[in-house]
């Protein structure tokens, strides 16, 4: 909590117990001196006004000590990423000044009245914590590498393992002539172009919307459907990738059979540094309800997709009639085609499920909980390997000299 003391003009930010400390922070363990907080902002009434974000120095930047009133503590060795000191922090009655709020979405004046420039507090911690996206475009970036190094690890080692043949006492066959062995490994090169190519295109469009939010003093509210759609979009992809690239090391390393294991190959250097990409900057499943939240909205309210994302829900009625045998079926429209008719479906009877739960006595929470396993879950990776093919789709048909 971070409450308004209108006295002294400063915050006092308290953690109320251990299970409220904040874990894992990269870099607090013992490095770190200044910090982005994020605390429920408590005005001298007494009234809370939801989290916000306070910039906190919280160690002599000389003796390299905490300050009085913050409890600092290093995590302990990890299964990987060894060179970042994560930490735990805590706050007793630590003040800090009043100028150290980021009071772009939320304010507090001398007096300790609460100003914003939303009447919604939803938008205003959405549009605080959005900045929290860039963090997991860069997880998308370090996954997209991660994927492209194993493959390539992979494939080289399969171009060059020798086993088996058709001539008995004939020259042995290379691993990665054979079709099962394809099917193992090519997908997940496949993958890795077509998620380098994604997370480029979702990267322009995310700092171009930062840079137009900059440039405009209620940004946030101007480009609110926007930001919503990118936040929905990274949410999903944010799983996709990391889930995807767990998936490429582990399959790499099987294919590689026992030199795979060696850690001279690497192989498992990259798994267990990667591992904890799917939990941290937001666990994948949590992501995903975030995502889903925001498609529903759209299936059940007007249809706002500046980025076109999810445009097709506007043909809903039309797309269960536009598949015939004529169609080709390797053909990328066909593809993406059945990504939305899948969608369609999914997000039908996710919304009706949720109406019925509602409808038979469950509040908002344990309905939309209920209608995850199996369906929300689904359409929200389903959301984000569309928006890959389509950014892949779009980069194949730029002009050569483009590409």
């Amino acid at each position: 909590t971070a409450t308004y003391d209108k006295k002294s003009k400063e915050f006092v930010i308290n953690t109320p117990d251990f299970e409220a400390a904040k874990c894992w922070i990269g870099n607090l363990g013992r490095t770190a001196s200044t910090i982005l907080l994020f605390a429920n902002l408590i005005t001298s009434d007494g009234e809370c006004h939801g989290l916000h974000g306070f910039v906190v120095s919280i160690r002599d930047r000389k003796t390299h000590r905490p300050y009085k009133g913050v409890i600092i503590g290093d995590i302990g060795e990890k299964i990987g990423l060894n060179g970042i000191d994560n930490g735990f922090i805590l706050f007793n009655n630590f003040r800090i000044p009043k100028e150290n709020l980021l009071n772009r979405t939320g304010d507090v004046n001398d007096e300790g009245v609460y100003e914003s420039v939303f009447s919604e507090p939803s938008k205003i911690l959405g549009a605080a914590l959005e900045s929290l996206s860039a963090g997991r475009i860069g997880i998308m970036h370090e996954s997209a590498n991660t994927i492209s190094h194993a493959v390539v690890i992979a494939v080289r080692y399969a171009a060059i393992r020798k086993q088996f043949g058709p001539d008995r006492n004939g020259p042995e066959t290379s691993i990665i002539e054979y079709p099962l062995h394809q099917l193992r490994i090519f997908p997940y090169l496949a993958a890795a172009c077509v998620l380098k190519v994604t997370v480029h295109a979702l990267s322009d469009i995310y700092l171009k919307t930062v840079e137009k939010s900059q440039a405009e003093s209620n940004g946030f509210e101007v480009l609110t459907q926007t930001v919503s759609e990118l936040h929905a979009l990274i949410s999903a992809s944010k799983a996709l990738f990391t889930w995807t690239t767990r998936d490429a090391i582990q399959e790499a390393r099987e294919c590689c059979g026992g030199h795979g294991y060696l850690k001279a190959s690497n192989i498992g250097e990259l798994r267990n540094n990667h591992d904890a990409t799917v939990t941290y900057e937001g666990d994948n499943n949590v992501l995903g309800q975030q995502a889903s939240n925001w498609l529903l909205k759209q299936w059940n309210e007007t249809v706002e997709s500046p980025m076109d994302s999810v445009e097709f829900i506007k043909r809903r009625n039309q797309i269960p009639k536009n598949f015939s045998k004529h169609q080709n079926v390797k053909s990328f429209d066909f593809v993406l085609g059945c990504y939305e008719w899948l969608m369609c479906y999914l997000l039908e009877i996710t919304s009706n499920q949720i109406t019925t739960s509602k409808a038979n006595g469950a509040d908002n929470f344990k309905a939309k909980n209920d209608s995850q396993a199996f369906k929300a879950k689904t359409l929200t990776l389903a959301l984000a390997e569309y928006y890959a093919l389509c950014s892949f789709k779009k980069k194949t048909e730029e002009a050569p000299e483009e590409v």
